[in-house]
């Protein structure tokens, strides 16, 4: 006996989505498949290497890499606590000169009769 052919596609293993609702993983069932992933990430990965020299090659390329980053950061860092160094000196500056000013007032004031202050 032969089997009778079946005219519908196979199903689809459906992964188990846990939620806290049913109708959650009933949506799940009526999504269609998504569109395959494009973009720079997703682009053919060069083949393996084939030899111990090739992938020696490799890890220095990408330590090269690194250290090249690090010292970009690093570098960057040291500007940026430059920078606020800078900052905080102006900062105190104008801190201080206002704090003259604020004194030299308070002075005047105390000089100057009660009712022309008012």
């Amino acid at each position: 006996m032969s089997q009778p052919e079946n005219n519908e596609p196979p199903k689809r293993v459906r992964l188990v989505a846990y939620s806290d609702s049913e109708s959650e993983a009933e949506a799940d069932d009526d999504t269609a498949d998504p569109e395959p992933a494009t973009g720079p990430d997703t682009q053919p990965q060069p083949p393996p290497p084939e030899t111990e020299n090739e992938l020696a090659q490799i890890v220095i390329r990408l330590q090269e890499k690194y250290i090249h980053e690090y010292e970009n950061l690093e570098s960057r860092q040291d500007d940026m606590a430059r920078q606020l160094e800078d900052w905080k000196g102006a900062i105190e500056d104008r801190l201080r000169m206002e704090l003259k000013i604020l004194e030299a007032l308070v002075k005047v004031s105390r000089r100057l009769p009660l009712p022309e202050v008012l």
